[in-house]
């Protein structure tokens, strides 16, 4: 059995130290990883042999010697035959790893730089580090932790899987390498079960993810019509503003012609207030007056009580009095009036003074000068007998007057329930009786003369 300890990497520029019959694949690993650290496992053809190789490779936080970021270092097992155990293939090159970092590489935290330019500047001390590892190997392995390479590690898919260290069991690795063709294994990747809950959770995710998809295109739709709908109500609303700004102009218009009038009514009041003040004067004499002719009815009202109690008086006066007694009052004045005729009939006065004597003595002398002067009745003028005959007259007038207001009072009387205002058809009393007071004509000598004259 041969075992091959070969280094590869970058530390100032590409570099291989080792055997150097397949330096082209070893130049396949100089890419871009993210990866901190695993051991990849492959079968390959070299020259004519068949080989395993166990390439065991950083890249996270490895930097060439010059500070260049991007390097890798690759610490590679090859064997003319499948070694079984990865586990301790794994741990193999992890102690060469531990021995590199003495030698070739500086660590720093969890970067590592390399403090050489080329692996052949340690040459001594890489093969101390490769005698180390391959006793390390004889000491630890056996005959039947290796099988013959056979033409079935070469038919395969050609893909690569990823395994946790610690769920690599030799016949589980070998059946992978044998399907597959390549499988890299890490202590950092994740394990079966690790694997399984990622790919659950993943599925979950996945599913989630179409949940989302779909809620989010039934939201999208919702979006899309509450857009269209508020899209509507947007020209809607635009409608309605112009037809707002319509009628806010014609508003505008409106208030302009309505301050216009309110200007012209202030005016007009103006005006008004102007002749309100120039007739305060007036308005005062009105109220004067107002006051001056609520004093005047209140005295009118005055009167009129006293002109009500003269004609209750005067009513109550003519309901006592009858036909009988007015003409008793009247006979007596009318008689003496008859005597003082005749007198005058008889001898016709020359002047006043002579017919005052005369009818003072006519009454002095009683009816014996009456009868005189009836007897010369018939030998007066005929103006005399014309004076009479108008005396005569007015006494007829005289009686009648008394009968019809006699009459008057007692109809008055009987219909008064019909009539609204019988004081009114009544003659004042005073003039009534200062007309026909014959007791004062009687009395009253020089009123005779007076009547004697007319």
């Amino acid at each position: 059995m041969t075992v091959d300890l070969i280094l590869h990497g970058v530390p100032n520029g590409h570099d291989i130290w080792g055997v150097n019959d397949d330096s082209h694949y070893f130049s396949t690993f100089y890419v871009q990883k993210d990866e901190k650290e695993y051991l990849m496992v492959e079968a390959r053809k070299v020259e004519g042999k068949t080989y395993c190789y166990y390439n065991f490779l950083r890249y996270n936080g490895v930097t060439a010697s010059d500070g260049r970021a991007g390097a890798y270092i690759g610490i590679t097992l090859r064997f003319d035959a499948y070694y079984k155990d990865i586990a301790n293939t794994y741990h193999l090159c992890e102690i060469v790893y531990n021995n590199l970092l003495d030698t070739i590489l500086v660590k720093n935290g969890e970067n590592v730089k390399f403090k050489i330019a080329k692996f052949i500047d340690t040459d001594r001390e890489l093969n101390e580090i490769k005698k180390k590892v391959i006793n390390l190997i004889n000491l630890s392995a056996t005959g039947k932790d290796f099988a013959t390479i056979s033409s079935s590690f070469f038919n395969n898919e050609g893909k690569t899987i990823k395994a946790f260290l610690l769920d690599c069991t030799q016949t589980n690795v070998q059946d992978a390498l044998l399907k597959y063709g390549k499988i890299e294994v890490s202590k950092y990747f994740p394990s079966v079960n690790e694997a399984k809950r990622l790919k659950d959770a993943e599925k979950r995710c996945n599913d989630a993810v179409a949940q989302k998809d779909v809620a989010l295109k039934d939201a999208e739709k919702r979006c899309n019509d509450t857009i269209a709908k508020k899209d509507s109500e947007l020209k809607d609303a635009n409608k309605q503003k112009d037809n707002l700004r319509v009628e806010c102009d014609k508003l505008q218009s409106e208030v302009k012609s309505k301050d216009y009038e309110i200007s012209r009514l202030k005016d007009v009041v103006s005006e008004k207030e102007t002749i309100i003040k120039k007739n305060d004067a007036a308005i005062k004499e009105v109220n004067a007056l107002k006051t001056k002719e609520q004093e005047l009815n209140k005295s009118l009202q005055s009167k009129n009580r006293k002109i009500e109690k003269l004609e209750a008086e005067l009513l109550q006066y003519k309901e006592t009095r009858n036909f009988s007694e007015i003409v008793k009052e009247i006979k007596a004045p009318l008689n003496t009036l008859a005597a003082v005729a005749g007198r005058q009939l008889a001898t016709f006065p020359k002047n006043v003074n002579s017919h005052s004597n005369e009818v003072n003595a006519s009454i002095i002398d009683g009816d014996e000068k009456n009868n005189e002067q009836s007897f010369r009745f018939w030998e007066t003028s005929v103006w005399q007998i014309a004076k009479l005959i108008l005396l005569v007259l007015i006494l007829a007038t005289s009686v009648l007057c008394v009968y019809s207001l006699c009459f008057s009072q007692n109809e008055k009387i009987e219909f008064g329930n019909s009539i609204d205002n019988p004081i009114e058809n009544w003659e004042t009393p005073t003039s009534l009786k200062n007309n026909l007071d014959i007791d004062t004509l009687v009395n009253n000598e020089d009123t005779l003369s007076t009547i004697e004259e007319k």
